[in-house]
């Protein structure tokens, strides 16, 4: 089995699916995320990133595409579990499909293919 890890200093998009109600909090596990770079949520930059990438995303019954954008940090370790996790509270309703997570700031269309 492979697995991947995130490089220091590289900027990473993930863009995703998601429907549902009530809202669902997206983190960057475990403290990846380079703070000072900012970042991006749907293209649109932030000056500031929290430490565990958090961002909250307003869920609705249409199928809605987001993308999140970030920079790792330069201290980051090479060994451990890296996640991206998704946290819904209880009488939320979560649907997601199709994320793909890509080693850029820029999110191309999803394709199944590695």
């Amino acid at each position: 089995m492979t697995t991947n890890r995130l490089l220091p200093s590289h900027w990473y998009t993930l863009p995703f699916y998601i429907k549902g109600s009530g809202q669902v909090i997206s983190y960057v596990y475990p403290y990846v995320v380079d703070i000072y770079a900012g970042g991006y949520i749907d293209g649109t930059k932030l000056g500031y990133m929290t430490n565990d990438g958090s961002n909250v995303w307003n869920l609705t019954d249409n199928w809605t595409r987001h993308t999140y954008t970030f920079k790792s940090k330069v201290s980051l370790l090479a060994k451990g579990v890296q996640n991206v996790l998704f946290r819904a509270f209880k009488g939320n309703t979560v649907y997601t499909t199709m994320p793909k997570f890509e080693a850029e700031t820029l999110a191309t269309d999803y394709s199944p293919a590695p």
